[in-house]
Parts: structure tokens; sequence; C-alpha cells
């Protein structure tokens, strides 16, 4: 079984206004962890989390041009930390 990778998220940044898509920043994790971008996939599932909780999701597209991975979360596997 492969392990689910592990993306921190500012759970704030939404893609637009009223979108339920988070934007990941892709510079930031890859400073954090450098073979990372490489694994990451469209249509692969993730956890996103931060300080406060965590949420399964599904990593929708890369746009490169501005950096960043954009993933749908599934709000029913929220779970606080």
């Amino acid at each position: 079984m492969t392990a689910i990778e592990r993306l921190y998220v500012d759970f704030n940044a939404r893609e637009g206004e009223n979108s339920e898509l988070l934007e990941i920043n892709a510079y930031w994790l890859g400073q954090r962890n450098p073979g990372l971008l490489a694994r990451l996939l469209e249509g692969m599932r993730v956890t996103l989390f931060d300080d406060e909780m965590e949420v399964e999701s599904t990593l929708i597209s890369l746009d490169a041009r501005r950096g960043v991975w954009r993933a749908a979360p599934n709000w029913d596997t929220l779970r606080y930390l």
C-alpha cells in the first residue's frame, strides 16, 4: 500500500471567493521537501493539513505559471488535531 502524501496548506488559500478548491503553493512545498513535487500527480489522493486540522483531498491540476496545485478537499473527512 502506498503512503498518502501529507501536504501542509493554508486553508484560507481558496482559488476564488466562492471556490471549493484550495491552492497549494508548489514552490513552498518544493523548498520544504525537494523530492515531493516530482511525486505529485493529477488525481492523486493526498492529506492536506495545518496546525489545527487535516482533510483528505484530490489533486486537480497544477498551474505551473502561477506555481500552485489546486486540490479538492473532501470535507466529510475533516479531522481536528
